[in-house]
């Protein structure tokens, strides 16, 4: 009978909505192999949204840029010390390939079609994007002997954060109004809806509801909220949160009745906190990311030729339409 694994390294390297989707396989991995120390690399800066998760032994934080040849050796070494018996590659690549093959570890677990797909002990036969990526995740760790018992994705909010989160709300005085996230952020330029249509949006909720909307940013975004604000102008029901953590962010979605984003990682943080959403979307990515209950979790998505407006082209009547019926549900 072959020996259940001891210590599991988790490669995890891609984005935060990557991670956040990954978070149900991490789950199922700790429920199947509770004796083991399961840890998980993923990219620095990315820890706070893997911070207090129960399922997870360690973090190793690894940078992706610059990275040299000695970089390698070091990663190989650390790998190697700490004498993992099993290594998860959760996504394709030629570098975690070496690290896992050069690491030691006697069982690897990867994604077929890939360059260096021979390193790998187990090849799981599925590609990115041709299923939702939680599925695709939770696949590879059944690959792995896991066994899977919820698709719910999940982050553990820190005291710390729920601290801030109750002193930020305490000074805004909600007063009893619907309290609306709406986070304009995405890593990439063609996912985010133009800051035009979120100030028209922001009007739309003042003026059709008893609301009060909660403009929020990552570190880095100033200048998003700043581009919405040359539209909207100020209103006494409209506060600023910017320059947010992972986890601040997570601590305040949790607390609105809606959040409105791009198909970007605020919109896995929403969700994984409890919260619904209203989302816009490109054609492209539905069938990766369509990964949640689409009644409380609804996506509009864009159309037309130019694939670097697609979501630009979702109209603020539509969004305002969906985020109407879900409100009037509350």
């Amino acid at each position: 009978m072959e020996r259940s694994p001891r210590n599991i390294l988790v490669l995890s390297l891609k984005y935060l909505g990557d991670v956040i989707a990954a978070t149900p396989a991490f789950r199922g991995l700790n429920e199947s192999f509770p004796d083991a120390k399961i840890t998980v690399a993923l990219r620095t800066g990315y820890e706070e949204v893997l911070a207090g998760n129960p399922h997870i032994n360690d973090i190793i934080p690894i940078n992706r840029s610059h990275r040299t040849f000695f970089d390698e050796l070091k990663t190989i070494a650390m790998i190697r010390k700490n004498k993992y018996d099993m290594i998860i590659a959760m996504e394709p690549g030629d570098r975690e390939s070496l690290w896992a093959f050069f690491g030691g570890a006697k069982k690897r677990i990867a994604p077929a079609y890939q360059p260096l797909e021979f390193l790998w002990s187990i090849r799981v036969p599925i590609r990115e994007e041709s299923i939702s990526y939680i599925e695709y995740y939770n696949k590879i760790a059944q690959a792995a002997g896991a066994r899977i018992s919820s698709e719910k994705t999940e982050i553990f909010i820190s005291a710390e954060a729920v601290q801030w989160a109750d002193k930020f709300l305490k000074n805004i005085h909600v007063d009893g109004k619907t309290l609306i996230g709406i986070h304009p952020g995405a890593r990439e330029a063609n996912r985010r809806w133009s800051p035009q249509k979120f100030a028209e949006l922001i009007g739309s909720l003042h003026m059709h509801g008893d609301n009060h909307i909660v403009l929020m940013c990552g570190r880095g975004e100033q200048r998003l909220l700043d581009e919405i604000l040359s539209f909207s102008g100020t209103h006494p029901s409209l506060s600023l949160a910017p320059d947010l953590s992972i986890q601040q962010t997570a601590a305040l979605m949790q607390r609105c009745a809606l959040c409105i984003t791009n198909d970007s990682a605020p919109r896995h943080i929403a969700v994984a906190v409890g919260s619904k959403t209203v989302s816009i979307i490109s054609p492209s990515k539905v069938r990766a990311w369509s990964l949640y209950d689409p009644e409380n979790h609804p996506l509009l998505v864009g159309n037309g030729a130019d694939p670097q407006s697609l979501v630009k082209s979702v109209s603020t009547e539509e969004v305002y339409a969906v985020i109407e019926k879900m409100l009037a549900k509350l």
